[in-house]
């Protein structure tokens, strides 16, 4: 099993290429996880200037969610290309959405939360599995025609 030590960073080198495979022990590091199982690939690239530190994530592989219609587990895709900034400052805080202060004299930055965040909110709120989205889309458009053409009742004509 992992820990949360195998996803820190050094931060002290200019420019780096970082890969982690996301199973089912990565979920399992997080207390009241929405996601138990999945398989996933997690490059990133961490490039350092004088006033910042940028990490560009790749996240790509699957999940496997609960059909909130059926309960039946499916597998939903997952790729990601996230970017986060990170300036140094005096203390430890969010400042923007993708914008973090780290202190300044920092050497290490885990990103373990971040990966995690990151997979969480590319998952649906509504998990229907894609058996039941296929068919859903399919009655739609078997039962309802749109069109943008006036009627005979709309134009005041008769047949």
């Amino acid at each position: 099993m992992s820990t949360l030590k195998a996803f820190d960073i050094d931060i002290t080198q200019p420019k780096a290429v970082l890969t982690y495979d996301l199973d089912d022990d990565f979920f399992a590091l997080f207390e009241h996880s929405l996601l138990d199982q999945g398989k996933l690939t997690a490059t990133v690239q961490l490039h350092k200037t004088w006033d910042n530190i940028q990490l560009k994530f790749s996240i790509l592989g699957q999940v496997v969610l609960v059909c909130d219609r059926s309960l039946a587990p499916f597998h939903y895709p997952i790729h990601l290309t996230p970017v986060v900034t990170f300036v140094p400052g005096t203390e430890s805080k969010d400042l923007e959405v993708d914008l973090y202060m780290i202190p300044q004299h920092a050497t290490t930055l885990n990103i373990a939360q971040h990966l995690y965040d990151f997979i969480s909110l590319a998952i649906p709120m509504k998990k229907i599995h894609p058996k039941f989205d296929a068919d859903a889309a399919t009655q739609l458009t078997a039962d309802y025609v749109y069109t943008s053409e006036a009627g005979p009742q709309e134009t005041g004509e008769t047949t």
